[in-house]
């Protein structure tokens, strides 16, 4: 079962993006929001075209790190199939989101005529590949494809404590993606002195404190009132993804499967031949409808209160403070950038 990332995870994702091109959140309507609309960064004048040339970098699209995913996975001996379909609900417009809610909840749970393996085209060809392997060769395989970084990098986040990125131990997915960004087109190296990289590691650590901004706090007061008013009671959106998962884990409680296959961060059941050890019927359809209109109302009220507004506000409020707590040092680099013909 996968988990939703964590709301102070989809609040930086949407705040970084936010803070990359001219807002735009999921609310229409400011006065909906419980305030103005997010203006522009405090930092802005600090967020610099490191790359060079004036000109932004030419990231490297999905395809080509996916690619080269598939090129490195070969040599591991391993398939490697494209996920060609990925979506990324932040990048979908509000309509599309609430069409998604609607139609897959959280995405959850899944049809019951899949739960024995039965619909094989209900499963992506990645999904079939990795249930054609032993728990053995699985492992093996997410080592080749993520490499032991990520362990590091989960026990430390975990810890709150900081880690160095090293993309060499990230596996396939780490080199690929080194290798795109290495060749992306416009990408020109510029070694920023240490003297400065103390202050723009802050920086980029910002935005891991959102949810401790009183416009979080309160966009997310707005949002539990809202789900209230809809007969849900829950503080965060997660307390609601969380209820589903929860309710999962009841209805597949006495469900006694052969086996577990582990696929990624999905546990897919496998049961014996002509085995009767299904979860009742009706109570998992009624979790999947549950699903779906809890997901519908959350993304609704998420739209309606504006809380995407709420983190970027929050990141804002969080650059302001650091602008005056550092505004030395933040000037010195952008004196510095400034020398490099950078700014």
């Amino acid at each position: 079962m996968s988990r939703r990332p964590d709301v102070a995870a989809s609040a930086l994702v949407l705040a970084g993006a936010l803070a990359a091109c001219s807002p735009s959140g999921p609310s229409e309507s400011p006065s909906d929001s419980g305030g103005e609309r997010p203006g522009e960064s405090p930092l802005a004048a600090y967020r610099l075209d490191l790359a060079g040339g004036g000109g932004a970098i030419d990231e490297p699209g999905p395809d080509v790190v996916q690619e080269a995913i598939a090129a490195c996975m070969k040599e591991q001996g391993f398939e490697y199939h494209l996920d060609s379909d990925a979506v990324d609900d932040l990048s979908l417009d509000p309509a599309d989101q609430l069409a998604l809610a609607e139609r897959r909840g959280y995405g959850i749970v899944g049809d019951y005529s899949t739960l024995d393996m039965t619909l094989a085209e209900e499963l992506t060809p990645q999904d079939l590949y990795l249930s054609t392997l032993s728990e053995e060769a699985q492992a093996e395989y997410f080592k080749a494809l993520s490499g032991d970084m990520w362990e590091e990098i989960a026990d430390a986040v975990a810890e709150d404590h900081d880690y160095d990125y090293d993309w060499r131990r990230a596996g396939c997915e780490g080199a690929a993606e080194h290798e795109a960004w290495a060749t992306a087109p416009s990408e020109l190296e510029v070694s920023v002195p240490p003297e400065h990289q103390d202050v723009l590691a802050l920086v980029a650590r910002l935005p891991d404190h959102i949810v401790e901004t009183t416009e979080w706090r309160e966009g997310l007061a707005r949002w539990s009132s809202c789900m209230s008013d809809l007969g849900y009671s829950f503080e965060t959106p997660n307390d609601a993804f969380d209820s589903i998962q929860d309710g999962l884990v009841e209805v597949l409680e006495d469900v006694t499967p052969r086996e577990w296959v582990t696929i990624d961060a999905e546990n897919v059941i496998s049961y014996d031949e002509g085995g009767s050890s299904l979860p009742d019927r009706a109570a998992y359809e009624a979790l999947q409808t549950r699903e779906r209109e809890t997901a519908t109302a959350d993304v609704s009220c998420q739209q309606e209160v504006g809380l995407a507004d709420a983190s970027t506000r929050g990141l804002w409020e969080l650059e302001s403070q650091f602008l005056t707590e550092h505004r030395e040092e933040l000037d010195a680099f952008l004196a510095w950038a400034q020398s490099e013909g950078l700014a």
